[in-house]
């Protein structure tokens, strides 16, 4: 199962072991220290099955998100360390991009500063999560500061259940920009051809480090301070200085070469890249849930 805790998946997990039928959960998204989702005391067992149910085993990627699961009380020994399956053999990944000629395809410049921004369904026809506005603020911020400015090339990646983007093509509309686009596109792709990417809060943001391109936080307000402040392979900003910011990372030689040796750690421990033999891994698991 590669969601392990919606309302589906739970029936099936509840459905399988009752009828004695062994269930393996993947790790889908960026597991945080009091992910609601993850946050749960009391699990399902024979004697007890009306308590939260978990797979027999869940597969994460790093060795970080199960010193988190751990915390938060679940069984260790059902939790193993697997790696991001999206990103095993990352050097025949990013070889297969460099042959797609990205930039006939979504048209941009090989001499351009892609900036893409990837959002997370903050703005106002989406309030599922609260009365934001924020992915229009920096939508905005970008095209003010950005939109026909040589050199320079605007991509907005809508979250891939934002089906309503009318907001932002209205932004885009009234600067009448030449050089920015929204793309419902492939995010690899995207983040190949990019310079740099923002975004407020994503998981997308822990892919663009595996592609070793830089990234930006636009904070608004007094927010948590997230596990990805902690590693310091982000760069954090308010909007206000959100252009400036864009600027420094791009030109500044020295923070990206300090930033790619935190990195590599932050790469490894959360996402368990580069890999560390999972076809091994996993058939030693299916072995032992077949005895």
């Amino acid at each position: 199962m590669p969601y392990e805790t919606g309302p589906l998946a739970l029936i099936f997990i509840s459905v399988c072991r009752f009828y004695k039928i062994k269930t393996i959960g993947i790790q889908h998204a960026f597991i945080y220290e009091n992910n609601p989702m993850y946050s749960h005391e009391k699990f399902a067992t024979n004697e007890n099955p009306q308590l939260f149910p978990i797979p027999d085993h869940t597969l994460v990627f790093g060795k970080a998100t199960k010193k988190i699961l751990v915390k938060s009380g679940y069984p260790p020994e059902k939790i193993i360390v697997f790696g991001h399956p999206a990103f095993f053999h990352m050097d025949q990944i990013k070889n297969s991009l460099s042959f797609k000629e990205l930039d006939k395809k979504y048209c941009v410049s090989l001499n351009s500063k892609v900036i893409l921004f990837t959002t997370g369904k903050l703005q106002r026809n989406y309030q599922d999560t609260g009365k934001y506005n924020h992915d229009e603020e920096i939508w905005r911020h970008l095209l003010k500061e950005f939109s026909n400015k040589e050199g320079f090339h605007l991509i907005l990646k809508p979250h891939p259940l934002e089906n309503d983007i009318s907001i932002y093509e209205e932004i885009l509309a009234s600067f009448s920009a030449t050089n920015a686009k929204i793309i419902q596109g492939n995010l690899y792709e995207l983040i190949y051809l990019s310079s740099l990417i923002v975004s407020v809060f994503s998981s997308t943001m822990l892919d663009a480090l595996c592609f070793n391109k830089p990234v930006i936080r636009v904070k608004f307000g007094n927010e948590f301070v997230s596990t990805i402040d902690s590693y310091k392979v982000i760069q954090s900003t308010e909007l206000s200085t959100l252009s400036e910011n864009i600027l420094n990372v791009l030109s500044d030689d020295n923070t990206r070469k300090e930033i790619d040796v935190k990195r590599s750690f932050f790469i490894k421990d959360q996402y368990g890249i580069p890999e560390n033999e999972p076809a091994e891994i996993l058939s030693k698991l299916l072995e032992h849930l077949s005895q």
